[in-house]
């Protein structure tokens, strides 16, 4: 259908004539309407249905082996039905190259060693988890599950493929579901092809992994042997996060996992709150918002410098600045960067500003060019944090600041983003994937503020490669670093460009649901795209829109409501989308 629209396009509009625009604007309102939200939504659930069994890459039926696989599990009183279910999950594998060992209490040693399996299953006394003989195991991998877990039947045989495929990495994980123990439904969890320990923050993505037995048994010596498994399994997904290199990502759906394991459990936050304070964060403390976690952290509130562009917009500027001075954050000031108004009201009101020390005004007087003039106002600061800021958005709750703060602080971290919303609570930004439309889009736009779908939740900290220039907090030094904005792009695709220079310096650019600000998107200059940054962006963006988003599962759609495909999304397929869409405007 897509694919259609642009080849119509294409025929019959000319870039940015009137007719264009104004199909342009109908589209955007059809798009961001409660039915066709709903309709996407329901079409990804049906895809994902459909589709959830296609396995990719395809199983070789040849494989006959794979390295040996111990699974282990705690099975507590009134455990024993759910255990005996995982069990035949895994005496269902079409490979053998798996043995278990159950830890747990008066379970008896012939509890589930019955049938031909039985001679690789172990049952042992839970309190002797930190006396194993690990040393015996220290070959192979190892998989922490527990009791209700069901395992795919073709989890070892994918699983092998992938070690063939790509050996020597130190953590093999997958696809699953799991039970949402709030909604009781059942949801599933597609991961990207590169984890970090940023959304780890918020969920463990690498839980029930494949992670190679003698970095297992090398890891936990340093843990507390209080500690159960599932928190050694969290602790060691947190070290591992921190290499995503070694990490292979096998994109099938191969569990389902009884338990969803986040911070907000009181036996894995204690493994949380360690690895943050080993990291030197002080004060880290877990909270419940949006019925997800906010894992945050003591800060020393850095001086932050909040960039706005403007021109003639009083009436947005007036709401904007009276809900930034309500921030609980006292140590910013506010930089207009007005570009040459000429409106009487606008004028007056900046006179009224005079006398505010935390607000100043910066003359541009040029041409207009949003790039340029973001880098005209970051180089009249001085501050270690520089926030770019629209001037149609106002800011929700007082914590925002120092949520972006504290993110922005950290020395790995390069852009941080915010969710902005409309008026009527529907997402605008939660994060752009690159290759999204053929160019490159707001995931989940146009959806419920709390949406979760196929890409996980809107409430979960995650990486992007690219976040809105509407709202960008990052250091000073990274933006030097990076060299500023590009002032070829004049409208718009410069802050995508600057995430993707910022990335490539070797930072992760971060997403934080829990700093929240309204955008009122289209009331300071409408949905006008200039053509020439459309194919400028086409020109710089080029190779990066060829390749799959690191940070986006490789089996969903390149949609903002993305569905779910029974393979991933071909280079060839990236370039025919990519240039039926530049042909259009290339016309212009």
């Amino acid at each position: 259908m897509t694919s259609l629209l642009y080849r119509l396009r294409y025929l019959f509009l000319k870039p940015d004539s009137k007719l264009e625009l104004w199909l342009r604007s109908a589209f955007h309102k059809i798009q961001s309407s409660r039915y066709h939200f709903r309709r996407q939504a329901a079409r990804a659930q049906h895809t994902y249905r459909r589709n959830r069994s296609c396995r990719w890459p395809k199983v070789d039926a040849e494989l006959r082996s794979g390295p040996v696989v111990l699974f282990i599990m705690t099975v507590l009183e009134g455990q024993r039905d759910l255990a005996a279910d995982t069990l035949e999950s895994l005496k269902a594998q079409t490979l053998a190259n798996w043995r278990v060992v159950i830890l747990g209490e008066e379970l008896g040693d012939d509890v589930f060693s019955v049938g031909e399996a039985s001679t690789r299953i172990t049952v042992q006394p839970r309190a002797a988890l930190g006396e194993m003989d690990w040393e015996s195991v220290n070959e192979g991998f190892i998989v922490v599950c527990e009791p209700g877990d069901h395992f795919a039947p073709d989890l070892m045989h994918c699983f092998s493929e992938a070690w063939a495929g790509a050996p020597g990495k130190a953590v093999y994980f997958y696809d699953c579901e799991y039970a949402d123990q709030a909604s009781s439904r059942t949801w599933p969890l597609l991961k990207p092809p590169t984890v970090t320990v940023d959304p780890l923050l918020s969920v463990n993505l690498l839980s029930r992994s494949f992670f190679k037995a003698d970095i297992f048994i090398g890891a936990i010596k340093d843990l507390d042997p209080h500690w159960d498994l599932r928190a050694w399994e969290y602790a060691l997904s947190l070290q591992m996060a921190e290499k995503p290199e070694a990490l292979a990502h096998i994109p099938n759906v191969l569990a389902f996992q009884a338990t969803l394991p986040q911070p907000t459990d009181p036996q894995l936050w204690p493994v949380v709150r360690a690895w943050l304070e080993q990291k030197g964060l002080e004060q880290p403390d877990c909270s419940c918002e949006f019925s997800e976690p906010h894992v945050a952290w003591r800060i020393t509130d850095p001086g932050v410098s909040i960039v706005i562009p403007t021109k003639n917009h009083k009436t947005l500027l007036e709401p904007l600045l009276d809900t930034i001075r309500r921030t609980d954050y006292s140590n910013y000031r506010v930089l207009l960067v007005d570009n040459g108004s000429t409106d009487p009201e606008t004028l007056s009101f900046y006179q009224g500003l005079k006398g505010e020390p935390r607000v100043v005004i910066v003359p541009y007087d040029e041409p207009f060019n949003y790039s340029k003039a973001i880098n005209t106002g970051a180089s009249q600061t001085d501050s270690e944090l520089i926030l770019l800021l629209n001037d149609d958005m106002e800011v929700i709750e007082p914590g925002w600041l120092r949520e972006l703060s504290r993110w922005a602080m950290r020395p790995e971290v390069g852009v941080v983003g915010a969710k902005l919303i409309r008026r009527n609570h529907s997402l605008q930004h939660a994060g752009i994937v690159v290759g999204l439309n053929a160019f490159a889009g707001h995931l989940y736009l146009d959806a419920e503020e709390h949406y979760h779908g196929l890409a996980g939740s809107v409430n979960w900290v995650r990486n992007f490669l690219a976040l809105t220039g509407a709202c960008q907090m990052v250091r000073r030094s990274v933006f030097e670093k990076a060299g500023g904005y590009d002032e070829g792009f004049r409208l718009a695709f410069g802050d995508i460009d600057f995430c993707l220079k910022v990335h490539d310096l070797g930072y992760r650019n971060v997403y934080t649901p829990f700093a929240n600000l309204y955008h009122l998107e289209g009331q300071s200059r409408g949905y006008t795209t200039p053509v020439a940054d459309i194919n400028r962006g086409y020109t710089v963006l080029g190779p990066a829109l060829l390749q799959p988003d690191l940070y986006f599962p490789e089996r969903l759609s390149l949609t903002r409501i993305p569905y779910y495909l029974p393979r991933p999304v071909s280079e060839e397929e990236r370039l025919s989308a990519i240039e039926e869409r530049q042909k259009f405007y290339l016309k212009g």
